[in-house]
């Protein structure tokens, strides 16, 4: 019995230690500045091949009634979920941008107060 542990713990072992992938999309997005976003992969609403299994089994039998209209229709769904969720994301990012830039801030006119002297804060 105490065999069959340690083939278990040897194998979950041999799991945690294996290498997470490397794909190349990722590679590559990385080369030129790119971020990669991954939606989660059941989502209904990201994913509009779930939209087409509930759909599927909805219709049981009737499946060869679907139409490319159909399909075109689930397809634009996401990509307007997709568009809201981008906005977000910029939203975030832009949030967080105008917190870093209030933090730099305060740190440059509490320096010039101890010192001085006048700090500037660039854009890009």
């Amino acid at each position: 019995m105490g065999h069959r542990h340690e083939e278990r713990d040897a194998a979950a072992a041999g799991i945690a230690a294996k290498p997470k992938p490397i794909y190349a999309a990722n590679v590559i997005a990385r080369e030129y500045g790119h971020l990669m976003f991954y939606t989660p992969p059941y989502h209904p609403e990201l994913q509009p091949i779930e939209s087409m299994v509930d759909l599927k089994k909805k219709l049981g039998s009737s499946l060869n009634k679907i139409s490319s209209c159909m399909w075109k229709g689930a397809y634009r769904k996401v990509q307007r979920k997709e568009g809201e969720y981008m906005v977000k994301v910029h939203e975030d990012r832009a949030k967080r941008r105008a917190i870093a830039d209030a933090e730099a801030e305060a740190v440059y006119d509490a320096a010039e107060e101890q010192q001085g002297r006048e700090y500037y804060v660039f854009h890009c």
